[in-house]
């Protein structure tokens, strides 16, 4: 379960962890993480210009200590994502797989990133391969998500809806596997279904971020 309520706990951990060690390079890097996805899913008080600093601060306090360490890579690798800047992602990503191939997250990222971006169809199946390698992983809802999302950036309109219904039942507390189940709705014709969609998540979900405006 994964949202906004989670994520105040998260922090506040990592807050503790950063007051002990100001440099450490793991905290640091699940903090740049977290304030990524704040940036995503409109959670927080700051806009997304302050956000988006506070999470390059953070990696970049991650970075010098430990740059090659997979975690690292995989922060930078998000919050270039979470920022915008798909394309620069990639690079990070995959230096975190090379070192293990078999990273169930790093690798189903990479695939997504390296589908948005660059349409390789061929990559849906690192994202397949990490659900089924690792079912009881803590990110298993997302990587449906960015199986998902890649069928919609290739036009695959039926396929990406199938994914992002089964994000959704994997993780129904988490603003984006609701969200997204609309898209592609919309894009086959189906506006009053993908209304619903989004009726059924704000009852699941109270407190959510802007996106769903």
């Amino acid at each position: 379960s994964y949202n906004r309520q989670s994520i105040v706990s998260i922090i506040s951990h990592l807050d503790a962890a950063l007051a002990i060690d100001p440099k450490h390079a793991l905290a640091n890097a699940g903090m740049a993480v977290q304030l990524a996805q704040n940036l995503i899913n409109g959670w927080g008080d700051a806009d997304f210009a302050t956000l988006r600093a506070k999470a390059e601060h953070h990696l970049q306090l991650a970075q010098p200590s430990d740059p090659q360490h997979p975690d690292v890579l995989v922060a930078a690798g998000i919050v270039k994502v979470y920022s915008g800047q798909n394309k620069r992602a990639i690079p990070y990503l995959a230096r975190a797989v090379a070192p293990n191939p078999n990273a169930p997250h790093a690798r189903a990222m990479l695939g997504w990133q390296r589908c948005i971006v660059y349409r390789h169809a061929d990559q849906i199946a690192l994202s397949e391969s990490s659900e089924r390698d690792a079912p009881h992983h803590r990110r298993f809802a997302l990587w449906a998500n960015y199986r998902g999302m890649c069928h919609l950036r290739l036009g695959q309109y039926e396929q990406s809806l199938l994914a992002l219904e089964e994000s959704a039942v994997r993780d129904p507390s988490y603003t984006m596997n609701l969200l997204h189940r609309a898209i592609p709705l919309v894009l086959l014709g189906c506006q009053k279904a993908a209304s619903e969609r989004l009726a059924e998540g704000r009852l699941q979900v109270p407190v959510l971020g802007n996106n769903w405006d």
